[in-house]
């Protein structure tokens, strides 16, 4: 009993006890789950209004835009910058879907699966298909429906089975490009329905319809004396709180943003030292003594120049050009064959050059060919068809030539000098070109196969030059590269507090820039930092006041700070400022530049042009829609003067750019009025065009996007 009754004294105590290891419980599995939760939304790259697009799903889309680009344009290696270019394309391919899906299924718009098939083989292909180079003929550039469903039958599963391993696996990814193809079918078309959908709601009134047929109905001849904003003083206007206000508010969806950071950049241009140079000298200088001892040119500029030997007797305008150096260009022109110039420095770079011979030859050679196989017993019978001239040489190449490219045109190859034939083609071509006769065929073989040349045309014989050019740029050695990142990294050591480094980096001999704008999208901290990618996600994932660790980008060496962070949603109005200022204090001077007009009170426009020093110019011809006016530009404010001021007044008029006093010296009836329904015709058009240009950007402009993708690259 006495162990029952204490058991019941200790009963609040022990439900106590009971419920915090319960709670303990619940809320270690509440925090495992929290942990989950957190670790998951670290892999979104995309939010649209709530929609989850994770990393996985983001680089997915990615790798079929590089493949499908590169497919397309034959590029198989892109640049971090064509790459990142690449990205902001899914990204915004990926935000106009989700939004797009949204507000269509709001409107119950779709676009079946027989649209799509109609939109891929029936009449009216879709712009994604005809535009696509997969499908383009290389011969006419016109789109080829043939290619397309040939294509379409190789991806068919059913074929995709018959094929061997490494054919599968290449079906298989063109499949997935083809489907990625399909659902930007899917989505262009969805885009066209919605977007003419809203744009059918732009309809022309009839009070607008006989304002616009009026105002069409004449052309207005002005004088006028023109006052630009930008050629009046600053001291004119003031711009105040109020008004740089006002602008703010006026123009707040200009100042929406992405989450971004301001930052400063100290830097050192990575540039060869004296001994860098010094090096490069001798290296040349050695190369020229091995050229006057008569070493082998070839082996000579292999050893030492940045370039390759040209190895052909070109004219002298070919030297006269960026890459070789002017002066000796000069100085060969007047050699011997044999002569070897000075060494010479211009721009970083130490040239030398040996004339190895001249000769009097053509330039360029207009050349045809038909390419056959090694070894076909026809090659014979087919070259004495082709020396019948060009027009059986032609013949011969359209019914025979392996190259369908230049077998369709005659065989006709182009124009060919001695360094394009033997850099593009092969030395071998080169030789067998320049040593034909003109209007006599010859065979040659190459590694594409055994070919029948001809030589069509010959320029004029000229003095031709074979050169040997040795030049070398002087750059940085790894030691020079060493020591300046080691000499930068003391300096941050030295220099770690972020208020005052610019300071520190000015005084040390560093460059600065200050204020760069960052924002995830971006590629780089500035054009003139390039390869920064890496400095840009850091500035995104650090807080005001971070110093980076030196980065090597392009060729600098680079510190970023990070000093002020927005946020995602609106720059305010105190970090706006300085960008809006000048447009305020624009529209003030104008105010004040029309104040003035005014109050002048001028009797003529002789007296308001002596008085700004400016003078009176005329503009015919203007119409109420006359898009430009001369010398004017864009200012809408001058049409409706010149189509409603009084005839032969004196009108003072503040536009855009500027203030105007004009003078409406007379209107003249136009034959070429339009008619009401054209007049309707041309107002509706030119609005539910621009409906149709911005309508997708507007409602993503609206939507809820979070771009997290920098946490990433």
């Amino acid at each position: 009993m006495a162990t029952l009754e204490k058991i019941r004294n200790r009963a609040g105590l022990l439900v106590i006890i009971i419920g915090l290891a319960l709670l303990a419980f619940l809320m270690g599995d509440f925090l495992r789950q929290g942990t989950t939760l957190f670790r998951d939304s670290q892999m979104n790259a995309i939010v649209v209004d709530g929609e989850v697009v994770k990393i996985n799903e983001y680089e997915a889309r990615v790798n079929q835009a590089q493949e499908l680009y590169r497919m397309q344009s034959g590029n198989n290696n892109l640049s971090d910058v064509e790459m990142n270019q690449l990205r902001n394309q899914v990204y915004t391919s990926i935000v106009s879907e989700h939004v797009l899906d949204a507000k269509t299924k709001q409107l119950g718009i779709s676009v079946s699966p027989a649209e799509v098939f109609d939109l891929v083989q029936g009449d009216f292909i879709s712009p994604v298909v005809m535009n696509s180079p997969l499908f383009v003929d290389g011969q006419t550039g016109v789109f080829d429906k043939v290619a397309l469903l040939n294509f379409l039958k190789g991806i068919d599963p059913k074929q995709i089975n018959s094929y061997g391993p490494a054919e599968r696996d290449q079906a298989l990814e063109l499949r997935n490009i083809w489907i990625a193809m399909e659902n930007n079918i899917h989505d262009f078309r969805l885009n066209e329905k919605y977007t003419n959908l809203i744009s059918k709601a732009m309809v022309a009134n009839k009070l607008e319809i006989e304002d616009y047929v009026a105002a069409g109905r004449t052309t207005a001849d002005l004088a006028l004396v023109s006052r630009a904003a930008m050629t009046a003083p600053d001291s004119i206007a003031t711009v105040t709180d109020a008004a740089l206000k006002a602008f703010y508010d006026g123009h707040k969806e200009a100042f929406k943003t992405d989450e971004g950071r301001t930052v400063d950049v100290v830097y050192a241009t990575i540039a060869p030292s004296q001994a860098d140079i010094d090096a490069t000298f001798q290296d040349v200088e050695t190369a020229r003594r091995e050229l006057i001892e008569g070493v082998n040119a070839n082996d000579v500029i292999s050893e030492f120049s940045d370039e390759q030997a040209f190895d052909a007797y070109l004219p002298l305008s070919f030297f006269r050009n960026a890459f070789f150096n002017s002066t000796l260009a000069d100085e060969l022109a007047a050699a011997e064959p044999g002569h070897v110039t000075d060494v010479n420095f211009s721009d970083n770079t130490y040239s030398v050059a040996k004339l190895l011979g001249t000769k009097v030859a053509p330039d360029s050679l207009l050349v045809r060919h038909i390419l056959l196989q090694p070894g076909d017993a026809a090659i014979d019978s087919l070259f004495n068809a082709a020396k019948g001239g060009i027009e059986a040489f032609s013949n011969v190449a359209v019914n025979h030539s392996l190259d369908n490219r230049s077998g369709a045109n005659g065989g006709e190859l182009g124009w060919f000098t001695e360094f394009s034939a033997g850099r593009f083609i092969s030395p071998e071509f080169r030789d067998a070109i320049f040593s034909a006769t003109v209007g006599t065929p010859v065979k040659f073989t190459s590694q594409y196969g055994a070919h029948i040349l001809l030589v069509e045309k010959a320029t004029a014989p000229v003095k031709k030059y074979n050169v040997a050019y040795v030049t070398k740029k002087a750059t940085p050695s790894s030691r020079t590269i060493g020591d300046l990142y080691n000499e930068m990294n003391t300096f941050l050591t030295k220099n770690n507090n972020p208020v005052a480094l610019d300071t520190a980096a000015l005084v040390a001999g560093y460059q600065t820039l200050k204020d760069l704008p960052v924002y995830a999208m971006q590629p780089n901290l500035a054009n003139s930092i390039t390869n920064s990618r890496e400095l840009v996600r850091w500035a995104l994932n650090n807080k005001v006041g971070a110093i980076s660790e030196v980065k090597e980008c392009g060729d600098k060496y680079v510190i970023a700070v990070v000093k002020k962070v927005y946020p995602r949603g609106y720059v305010s109005l105190a970090d706006a400022k300085e960008q809006i200022q000048p447009a305020v204090l624009n529209l003030a001077k104008i105010d004040a530049m029309y104040n003035q007009l005014k109050a002048g009170n001028y009797a003529s426009l002789e007296a308001y042009s002596q008085a700004v020093d400016m003078p009176v110019d005329s503009i015919n011809f203007v119409k109420f829609d006359t898009n430009r006016l001369e010398g004017v530009g864009f200012e809408p404010a001058l049409n409706a003067a010149a189509t409603y001021a009084p005839l032969n007044t004196l009108t003072p008029v503040k536009g855009n750019n500027g203030v105007y006093l004009v003078n409406v010296i007379s209107r003249n009836s136009d034959a070429d009025t339009v008619t009401p329904e054209a007049a309707r015709g041309l107002i509706e058009t030119s609005r539910q065009a621009a409906v149709r240009a911005r309508a997708l950007q507007w409602i993503i402009l609206r939507s809820d996007v979070e771009d997290t993708r920098v946490r990433f690259y």
